[in-house]
């Protein structure tokens, strides 16, 4: 009896490995295709990064133009 014991948890324990290691070379692919996108294209990152840096402009532009407004505002009165 000890002995079935001993080898159904023997199969587990091999079993459960197998699913780690496949899961580990899974994750680590995953990973190396991440890293290959991001290398080939870093036109997205820099895309992204111009396109916060044009908003940023435009809001410092609106915030200035709503100022000249209020100012012609006030002369006008």
């Amino acid at each position: 009896m000890t002995d079935a014991i001993n080898q159904t948890l023997l199969a587990s324990v091999i079993a459960l490995l197998f699913i780690w290691f496949i899961y580990r070379i899974k994750r680590s692919v995953r990973r190396l295709i991440e890293k290959e996108i991001f290398k080939n294209f870093p036109t997205v990152k820099d895309t992204i990064d111009n396109y916060q840096r044009r908003l940023e402009y435009l809001k410092i532009e609106m915030e200035l133009l709503e100022k000249k407004i209020r100012e012609l505002k006030l002369q006008a009165k």
